[in-house]
């Protein structure tokens, strides 16, 4: 009874394990549940059919709901919110994406519209400072806000050259360039600290007494007039609060994240489905502001983000998250070749996976060379996700009976970091050898 257990222990940590590792593929990589079928069959040798990913993702996504609310209670009682929106095709319908993000909290939320009845009542208790676009939905909201200045340095330099003899709408850009000049200098000499910027308000005071005495023919620079006045108290909140910055480019990059997963499945998916996805993807965004590993996360089992940052194994760096993921899937694939786990049906016994030590042959002077170019050309990339995994290739070469699954699931992460070293054939050729050489004994 006892060894069964422990063989159920085993197996429930190597299911967590590589639920994780699909869903941070699928996730940070944007790999298709198509291709993790695939990848889950060659690297680990389990059937898991397209649609039973689908269900992992859903059950991923209930585990980590809780996190998700507190990260959406954490910028509520915050005192800066970036926003920002996106439209997104679904199967039967449209709707919008919208982002959420303080400088360390992310968060991705559905509705079936762009109306902004919604944000009245989620930020009904907010007591800080939104920075958002001029999007309309956002200006009845009662908190202090910061309007997006490079939205609005954006739009009057297109419309300048939409109209280039328009000498009012050009006079009017010229003062709101010289007005925000020195304000930004400021900013980079001091950062967003309210003591060194408030000495500009007496300008901006002076740009707005300016602007009311003047009396525009040009429809387009009476139109910026009406845009100035209307947003006064809007477009420099940043001066009269520390860390506020004058521009949204947090929730935009946010929100690119987002864009890039749409590009697959614009179209293609459900209200349910793109949920549980965005609770996915705000963790993971949370995590990169946060210099969080999302993956070592996802392992941990943990659902407290601070708790997690705040661990001994973190701080130290921790075993390698593809050794942690190779290592407890081993054991797994070491089992009962056809038993059924929650679900998932091991593949048949002659596919099962075997150590194996690696011969002269595997190891020879060809496949060391093909290992040394590798490690340059990681060198030169600098890339620390390349050079942490290919460290721990390393080190399960070192092992006495080196393990196929691992090797596999560590080489792909070397080439899913750096991309090039698949455009090196011969070299990835060579290194492949050293588990595929085996598999057929």
């Amino acid at each position: 009874m006892v060894k069964r257990r422990c063989r159920d222990r085993k197996a429930d940590k190597c299911l967590h394990n590589l639920k994780s590792w699909a869903m941070y593929q699928h996730v940070v990589h944007r790999t298709s549940f198509e291709n993790l079928e695939e990848m889950i069959r060659e690297y680990f040798g389990f059937n898991i059919p397209f649609r039973d990913i689908h269900a992992i993702k859903s059950l991923i996504a209930d585990y980590y709901r809780p996190t998700y609310m507190h990260l959406l209670h954490k910028l509520i009682s915050g005192r800066l919110i970036h926003a920002d929106e996106t439209e997104i095709k679904l199967k039967k319908s449209k709707g919008y994406v919208w982002v959420f993000t303080s400088l360390e909290e992310v968060v991705f939320m559905y509705k079936p519209t762009r109306e902004g009845e919604f944000l009245r009542e989620l930020l009904r208790e907010y007591q800080g400072v939104l920075v958002s676009d001029f999007y309309g939905a956002y200006d009845s909201l009662p908190c202090a806000q910061q309007k997006c200045l490079v939205h609005l340095i954006r739009d009057v330099n297109n419309d300048i050259l939409n109209n280039p003899f328009d000498e009012e709408l050009k006079g009017l850009g010229q003062e709101f360039a010289l007005l925000l000049r020195p304000m930004i200098e400021t900013v980079d000499r001091c950062g967003l600290k309210a003591r060194f910027l408030c000495k500009h308000k007496v300008c901006v005071e002076q740009f707005y007494t300016k602007l009311a005495k003047c009396d525009y023919r040009s429809d387009m620079a009476l139109s910026y007039k009406k845009r100035f006045e209307k947003n006064r108290d809007k477009l420099f909140t940043f001066l009269a609060y520390d860390g506020i910055p004058w521009n949204n480019n947090n929730a935009e990059h946010a929100i690119k994240q987002f864009a890039h997963y749409r590009i697959l499945v614009d179209g293609k998916m459900t209200e349910a489905g793109l949920n549980n996805y965005l609770v996915l993807l705000s963790v993971y965004q949370t995590c990169v502001y946060k210099g969080i590993s999302f993956f070592r996360f996802l392992l941990s089992g943990e659902r407290d983000l601070e708790k997690f940052a705040a661990s001994r194994q973190h701080k130290q760096g921790g075993p390698s998250p593809h050794v942690m993921l190779g290592a407890s899937l081993s054991e797994g694939v070491m089992g009962d070749t056809n038993k059924h786990c929650h679900g998932i049906m091991r593949g048949n016994g002659s596919r099962g996976e075997k150590s194996f030590t690696p011969s002269q042959s595997n190891c020879d002077e060809a496949t060391a060379d093909a290992l040394k170019t590798v490690a340059e050309e990681i060198e030169r990339s600098h890339s620390k996700e390349a050079t942490e995994t290919f460290a721990s290739f390393q080190e399960e070469l070192q092992r006495p009976e080196p393990r196929k699954a691992v090797l596999r699931a560590l080489w792909s992460g070397v080439t899913i970091a750096l991309p090039t070293i698949i455009q090196m054939s011969d070299v990835a050729t060579k290194v492949t050898k050293l588990w595929d050489s085996a598999c057929a004994t």
